[in-house]
């Protein structure tokens, strides 16, 4: 992957409307001019998109190559970037040294148990009931 991906830059919601996009299936929400930090991959997933939106609003072209699109996501995406190695070196997680411990302290896997002969009896119908 390209590292300047990972790079973390700003993405603002440039229009006068609150915005809403998901990502993961997670939404995020932008009030107008409201200014978060994201990796690089997702600044420009919303940046395309929310310029989609503004210009499809305004009735002009969307189109990847027109100048419009062009000089909106510039407004749109910061134009400063943290590098992905400072990015790294920030929010590395120091794991705490594990604990030798006795293999008898150990929690052991089980297998649960077969199910019994009573809920396997009859399985349930599925379905719509029919109608006399």
């Amino acid at each position: 992957m390209d590292k300047t991906k990972l790079e973390v830059i700003n993405f603002t919601n440039v229009s006068d409307k609150e915005w809403t996009h998901t990502w993961g299936g997670k939404p995020y929400t932008f009030a107008p001019g409201q200014t978060k930090a994201f990796p690089r991959f997702m600044a420009e997933f919303f940046a395309k998109h929310l310029s989609d939106r503004i210009l499809i609003d305004a009735g002009k072209d969307f189109s990847m190559e027109s100048k419009e699109r062009t000089e909106l996501m510039k407004k749109i995406l910061g134009m400063v970037a943290v590098p992905a190695e400072e990015v790294r070196q920030e929010t590395a997680i120091q794991e705490p040294e594990f604990e030798d411990k006795p293999v008898e302290e150990l929690e052991v896997y089980e297998k649960p148990a077969e199910p019994s002969a009573e809920a396997t009896a009859e399985p349930k119908k599925r379905g719509r009931k029919k109608v006399a």
